[in-house]
């Protein structure tokens, strides 16, 4: 009587061992059939080389496509179409915002198109990099989904360089590049705020103690 329970019992072992071994692998056939089926993995990306692609186009067209949000980070801002189209952005409703670099945004080719922003009430902030040098970032945010990145100024003048861009449809790297550009942001405007402190005060002479001034000379003995 023990032997036949000894037995019965080995076989409900044994049943249980082949039936987990048997449920793991129909569980890994069927996931390599999804996979064969599904075919290679493919990066959802595009890629633009200036000269020789309509950069410009491309990198409008991202711009214009925004439906939420878009945060620009950029080296060298000299294009009156992306201009004009962030400011249309803007305009109705969608969260615009850029940062740019100090050293660029005093030039006579960029200034113009800063003054458009201002007017429009684009917000921007200028400065440098954490550590006082330049802030050479050339990227853009879409609605927390899509990332333009690469040596692409977004000046008319990059697309008849040797330039690149990338165009990644990924939210993971999209939460990566809105990090840092708020990081930027963050950094710019402690700049800010110590460019403000540190400022002397401004004293605007009184007409009265310039009249006084003037009275007080001494006058030519006629």
């Amino acid at each position: 009587m023990k032997a036949l329970f000894a037995l019965l019992l080995f076989a409900v072992m044994f049943a249980e061992w082949a039936w987990e071994k048997c449920r793991r692998g129909i569980a890994t056939v069927f996931l390599f059939a999804v996979l064969w089926a599904s075919g290679p993995l493919q990066l959802d990306a595009e890629t633009y080389f200036a000269p020789d692609d309509d950069t410009l186009a491309a990198a409008l067209d991202f711009a214009k496509g925004t439906e939420h949000s878009l945060y620009v980070a950029d080296y060298s801002f000299v294009w009156p179409d992306l201009t004009d189209a962030l400011i249309a952005l803007h305009a109705k409703g969608v969260d615009v915002e850029l940062v740019l670099d100090k050293t660029q945004a005093g030039g006579p080719s960029e200034k113009p198109e800063l003054a458009k922003l201002t007017a429009a009430k684009v917000p921007f902030l200028v400065g440098t990099s954490r550590t006082g040098h330049i802030m050479h970032h050339k990227f853009m945010v879409r609605d927390g989904t899509m990332v333009l990145a690469g040596s692409f100024n977004f000046t008319k003048t990059a697309a008849k360089e040797n330039n690149f861009f990338d165009i990644l449809f990924d939210t993971d790297r999209a939460a990566l590049f809105t990090g840092e550009f708020r990081k930027i942001q963050g950094v710019m405007r402690t700049q800010a705020a110590r460019r403000i402190s540190f400022a002397p005060p401004r004293v605007e002479a009184r007409p009265e103690l310039r009249t006084l001034t003037m009275a007080t000379q001494p006058q030519p003995v006629p």
